[in-house]
């Protein structure tokens, strides 16, 4: 039976965590990291507010920096500072280069470790799962859920926590900074995030349904790909491979057309989103501009404005592609939790005994006893079959392809139990038998 997963967003992402906490360790370092890179990211434009205003336009450096000359014993001269800019650019440069280095390489080595321990699972529930259960599945399917969409664990831990920890991280961190260098500025920097917001609202749903629609014609290529190949003597025989052809190509152009409607959704997320930020940084540079020519703030502190405003664009623009990728790789957790949730196994009871055999018994009686079974609830197999055969009697099944054979014999050594009737091994329901004592 196929178990419908719960859709809420929240069952999803609990679902996945007990793979990302596993890495706790490694994920609290690049958590440091993290940290770390967006001060340096808020430091990295003031170089130019020191070349600006205090190498070039002469202004007076804050008691602060001067007391750290003087105790450094440096003399704070024009060409000095110019110096100190440029060293301090460098220094700052290689500071943040260094911080993201360790958060990608880190990260890398515990997004891999997820996604090969949820692939893992999948593939010990596929194998703890009815033969049902895999009758109504291409393997193709299948193996692209094991290969392909377990890698949503390392797509969910990078897109809900590492990306968005480090952008916002960046974001605050630049807020704070720019509100106390002038507060009418810092609140133009942020009249993006009301359309962002409305912006992630309206897709967000669209563009998981683009991505599952495209998953789904993707799996459907697999599968036909993989079915060809393992019946390759059967096509020869029969010279389907003109067919094949061109069934792979209709596969193919419909792959292509979900992929463009998927594009063309996300070109358009990305327009409004980039538009929006790019008229926040235009009216920074206008109201910047006149508030230098009223001396409200100096040059510096404009150029420092300028630059906080592009790294908050870069910021948003990644959040919000971010935002866009978990809606689709929620289609990926769908088919991965299709898996995982299965309740279609068969299982011990409770109460279940080993089979005992009958000391120099000559074989077992095994019988089915109104045995009635599909492998979709509307449509029958076996319906009402009532056999026994003798302990050391040997029985042939004859029918046409299709009949039930292979299922009636499938269902001795219980790959699945009976819809209804049961199944009886010397007398003993085989349900009451211990699965593993009966296939042994």
């Amino acid at each position: 039976m196929k178990v419908k997963p719960d859709h809420s967003a929240f069952y999803k992402y609990r679902r996945m965590m007990p793979y990302i906490f596993k890495e706790w360790r490694r994920m609290s370092f690049i958590g440091l990291l993290t940290i770390a890179a967006a001060m340096v990211s808020t430091l990295i434009p003031w170089p130019l507010k020191l070349l600006v205003d205090y190498a070039l336009n002469n202004q007076n450096l804050p008691d602060g920096v001067l007391t750290f000359f003087s105790f450094a014993g440096f003399e704070p001269n024009v060409l000095f500072l110019i110096y100190a800019a440029g060293a301090a650019s460098f220094a700052l440069f290689a500071l943040n280069t260094a911080l993201n280095w360790g958060i990608t390489w880190n990260w890398a080595v515990s997004g891999y470790r997820m996604f090969y321990s949820l692939a893992a699972d999948i593939l010990a529930r596929l194998q703890q799962l009815t033969l049902r259960f895999h009758g109504l599945r291409p393997v193709g399917d299948l193996l692209g859920r094991i290969t392909t969409d377990s890698a949503c664990v390392y797509q969910l831990a990078s897109d809900l926590l590492v990306t968005p920890a480090r952008e916002l991280l960046t974001i605050f961190t630049i807020s704070v900074v720019a509100w106390i260098l002038d507060p009418i500025l810092a609140v133009l920097l942020l009249t993006a995030v009301p359309v962002l917001a409305l912006s992630a609202q309206f897709f967000g749903e669209r563009l998981k349904n683009r991505a599952r629609l495209n998953r789904e014609a993707q799996a459907s290529q697999d599968s036909f790909v993989h079915q060809t190949l393992t019946a390759m003597p059967i096509v020869q025989t029969f010279t389907r491979e003109a067919q094949n052809n061109d069934h792979f190509s209709y596969l193919s152009n419909a792959i292509t057309m979900r992929a463009q409607k998927g594009v063309f959704t996300g070109q358009i997320f990305q327009f409004i989103n980039g538009g929006s930020l790019a008229l926040t940084t235009a009216l920074v540079i206008l109201v910047g501009g006149q508030r230098v020519l009223s001396e409200d703030i100096s040059l510096g502190s404009l150029l420092v404005f300028i630059a906080y405003a592009m790294t908050l664009r870069e910021s948003s623009i990644s959040l919000m592609n971010t935002y866009g990728n978990i809606k689709g790789m929620e289609a990926s957790i769908d088919r991965v939790l299709e898996i995982l949730d299965d309740k279609n196994e068969v299982l011990d009871h409770q109460d279940a005994q080993p089979f005992i055999r009958q000391p120099n018994c000559q074989g077992i009686e095994v019988t089915f006893e109104n045995v009635t079974f599909g492998y979709e609830s509307d449509s029958y197999v076996l319906n009402n079959i009532n056999l026994t055969a003798h302990a050391g009697e040997t029985i042939a099944l004859v029918g046409a392809t299709g009949a039930g054979k292979s299922t009636l014999a499938s269902l001795i050594p219980r790959f699945f139990d009976p819809d209804e009737g049961r199944l009886l091994f010397d007398g003993t329901d085989a349900r009451d038998i211990q699965l593993s004592s009966l296939r042994q």
